[in-house]
């Protein structure tokens, strides 16, 4: 059976084929980074005092879709600081990843009602 092209090629690939030469590569088109979704009550792994945190409370998976219907995949978390006060946010998957490592390892924080 003989090969088959997957596509036609252009004026200019086949002369170069036909001198020895190999083709000239397609440019690839660059995609641009899809915008974060907008979102009040985003937590960060940087900006969280891991001193502070007395009782993780929540920590569910919940997804954001940005204006294009982009998904990101991040969690509802909540905790309960030392001084009683609490904090509630959405909080992107790699932080919350991060964030839930370091408690178990610390060992602290009980962290059985996360995810």
């Amino acid at each position: 059976m003989a090969n088959r092209m997957k596509e036609a090629g252009t004026q200019e690939d086949f002369e170069r084929w036909n001198k020895g030469l190999p083709a000239k590569r397609k440019q690839k088109v660059a995609k641009p980074q899809p915008e974060a979704p907008k979102i009040k009550d985003v937590l960060l792994f940087k900006d969280i005092d891991l001193e502070e945190i007395k009782i993780m409370l929540d920590g569910r998976r919940k997804t954001q879709k940005n204006a294009d219907g982009v998904m990101f995949i991040g969690f509802n978390v909540s905790y309960q600081k030392k001084d009683g006060s609490s904090v509630t946010g959405w909080m992107p998957e790699g932080d919350y990843i991060e964030l839930k490592r370091i408690l178990f390892i610390d060992g602290n924080v009980n962290i059985d009602v996360l995810e």
